[in-house]
């Protein structure tokens, strides 16, 4: 069963939630995220997709008994960019960071936007908008565990030793399709950490508690 999620999708980029029961055929070139617990079988080439694992595919057939998967498809966009209709759609339906975290005086100047959240069973799913060369703040509070996809543009997910921007000791670069490793431990603790925007960026958020 696949149905159409109204609050993460965007003119000319639709996110599906898939409920498997054995096939589903991909038609054309989509972003596929296993969201499950069970691994997902990629048939092309006998490949597993296992949890929080993501993969882009072209006119492909997964199976699984009872996964769950998101099913992403940037229409007419195969460069996988931010297009300038779709800032402003964003502009005009997500909320500004400064407006969602007023106490934080580091947002107030910063171009970046989040969807409305989306329960999707196991992760409460958003979508997030930061502009080319921008940083994001970095932090290392969270009560939860997150995972990151990369949807449009190119990022860096950014591991730091103090909360100065000039200590980065690890940078992962976020390409259309790659979803990172974990970043937090057994205890929920996470490293200091940014998202910075190399371009102008949409990247996919999965929270679990």
């Amino acid at each position: 069963m696949k149905r159409t999620i109204a609050e993460l999708s965007l003119k000319g980029l639709t996110f599906d939630l898939v409920e498997f029961a054995g096939d589903h055929k991909v038609e054309g070139e989509k972003l596929f995220i296993n969201i499950g617990q069970e691994p997902i079988n990629l048939m092309q080439d006998e490949d597993i997709v296992n949890s929080l694992n993501s993969r882009l595919v072209n006119d492909a057939r997964f199976v699984s008994r009872s996964g769950i998967g998101l099913e992403i498809a940037a229409t007419d966009n195969s460069n996988y960019d931010v297009t300038s209709s779709l800032k402003k759609e964003i502009i005009a339906k997500w909320s500004r960071a400064s407006e969602l975290f007023p106490q934080v005086e580091y947002f107030q100047n910063l171009e970046m936007y989040r969807s409305p959240k989306v329960d999707l069973g196991l992760y409460q799913a958003n979508l997030w908008y930061l502009e080319a060369s921008s940083q994001g703040r970095i932090h290392k509070e969270h009560d939860f565990r997150e995972i990151h996809t990369q949807i449009l543009g190119l990022g860096q997910m950014v591991k730091y030793y103090k909360p100065e921007y000039d200590t980065a000791y690890e940078r992962v670069f976020m390409a259309p399709g790659f979803t990172h490793f974990e970043f937090f431990d057994g205890n929920r603790q996470y490293p200091w950490h940014s998202y910075n925007a190399v371009s102008d960026c949409i990247w996919l958020a999965l929270e679990r508690r």
